[in-house]
C-alpha cells in the first residue's frame, strides 16, 4: 500500500427476506358523459357548440352588429325572467359582435375588459382558443357585481 492511502473494506449484507413486489397498476376507467348533448351550429359565424340536451336556448338571430345565443340549464321559456338566476342554475351566453374592433381579437378583448372593469364586473378566467376554421377565439368567464 502506498504511504498516505488508507484501505477501506465494506461488508455486504445479504437480504434474508423476500423482495417486495409493487402492486400491479390498475386502470382507472374513463367515466362516460353524465348527460346527452345536442349541437348548436351557427353556419353564418362558423362555429358549433355542444350543450346538455335538456337545456333551453334562445337567440341565434343575426343582426347588423352581431348575434347571440343563450343556453339555460332549467326549463326556461321565452319571456321568463332570468333575474335573479334560479338557485343552482346556469346560463351560457355566446356572443358574436360585429363592430369595432373588426378582425382584431386582441383589441376587442381589451375593449371588453376595460368596459367590464369600469362596470365592476370581475373576470374569473380567460382561455384562448382556435376554432376549427382556424379563427382565433377567447372564452372569458365573468362574474357580475351581484356575484352571479
Amino acid at each position: 500500500m502506498q504511504p498516505g492511502v488508507k484501505s477501506c473494506t465494506r461488508e455486504l449484507k445479504t437480504a434474508t427476506s423476500e423482495p417486495t413486489v409493487p402492486p400491479a397498476p390498475t386502470e382507472t376507467p374513463v367515466p362516460a358523459t353524465a348527460f346527452d348533448t345536442t349541437t348548436y351550429r351557427d353556419e353564418t359565424n362558423g362555429f358549433e357548440i355542444d350543450y346538455p340536451a335538456g337545456w333551453a336556448f334562445d337567440g341565434g338571430e343575426g343582426q347588423s352588429r352581431g348575434s347571440y345565443v343563450q343556453f339555460y340549464s332549467w326549463g326556461w321559456q321565452p319571456g321568463d325572467p332570468i333575474d335573479p338566476l334560479p338557485a343552482g342554475e346556469s346560463i351560457l351566453s355566446v356572443t358574436v359582435q360585429l363592430w369595432d374592433s373588426k378582425n382584431d381579437l386582441e383589441a376587442f378583448v381589451g375593449q371588453r375588459k376595460m368596459a367590464w372593469e369600469a362596470s365592476g364586473i370581475t373576470i374569473l378566467s380567460e382561455e384562448r382558443l382556435t376554432l376549427t376554421s382556424d379563427r382565433p377565439a377567447a372564452q372569458i368567464t365573468v362574474q357580475s357585481t351581484d356575484g352571479a
